[in-house]
């Protein structure tokens, strides 16, 4: 989608011709990135972030002041998020992600064997998101092994979409 996009006046302009792009990566697909990308626009408006000319994106404090860099920090892209996490909170958030994940799980099961329709659609989605954090995290921890840098993991605005790399 990168063609499709340039850095104005503190905003992400998106402009052109999608069809060739939906066809490609789907419709739903490019309508959540052009959502995201209005988000960050939304949040620009808002001074909760400044989005620069060459299409750096940081989060603006009046209050404090904050390095945009180091082992533990979010970045916002006009592709989506980037969470940057030392080995210790890797661990940490590894942890998190299985055990929310088993209650989510445990939970949707149950709605889904004796709720109704709705309640039994709800249990779907909330195991599918349960298993997507599981693989997550096994992706997190994996990344996280064999060495003390920690990870950083991608999360583009098309869900179900990430990948982790060394710090």
């Amino acid at each position: 989608m990168e063609e499709y996009i340039s850095f104005e006046e503190g905003e992400v302009i998106i402009e052109g011709n999608f069809e060739s792009l939906a066809e490609y990566i789907g419709e739903d697909a490019v309508e959540y990135m052009v959502e995201g990308i209005e988000y960050l626009n939304e949040l620009a408006d808002d001074d909760e972030l400044i989005i620069t000319e060459n299409g750096t994106i940081f989060e603006y404090s009046d209050d404090e002041f904050v390095l945009q860099s180091g082992r533990n920090r979010v970045t916002r892209h006009w592709w989506g998020v980037r969470v940057y996490t030392n080995r210790a909170n890797t661990i940490q958030t590894v942890r998190n992600l299985r055990t929310n994940a088993g209650l989510v799980t445990f939970v949707g099961g149950l709605a889904i064997a004796f709720g109704p329709i709705a309640v039994g659609k709800f249990g779907g989605i909330a195991v599918a998101a349960a298993g997507f954090a599981l693989v997550v995290s096994n992706a997190m921890e994996n990344r996280n092994t064999g060495h003390t840098r920690g990870i950083r993991t991608s999360f583009p605005w098309i869900p179900f979409g990430f990948s982790t790399a060394r710090q």
